[in-house]
């Protein structure tokens, strides 16, 4: 299934809404319309604090280390199935 959103301002009453190129060929489409309080609250992207994970790594001095400590929490979950 092929979702596709778009969030448009109407015009005198129109939506014009674009069918992107992998729905062309669809047989079908559905439209689901939902009003949008304020489409600035909409299209805000919600800023991710990175300083959260300063110093999650810290007492690893270098590259390798890092790359071990990846390697065995990936392994960590290998279980043999029964």
């Amino acid at each position: 299934m092929n979702a596709h959103r778009e969030i448009v301002k109407p015009h005198k009453g129109v939506l014009r809404i674009e069918i992107p190129e992998e729905m062309k060929n669809a047989d079908a489409i559905e439209v689901f319309m939902v009003v949008a309080d304020t489409l600035s609250k909409i299209q805000k992207k919600k800023k991710v604090d990175l300083t959260k994970l300063a110093g999650k790594y810290k007492d690893l001095p270098n590259r390798e280390a890092l790359l071990k400590q990846l390697d065995d929490l990936r392994n960590e979950w290998e279980r043999p199935v029964f």
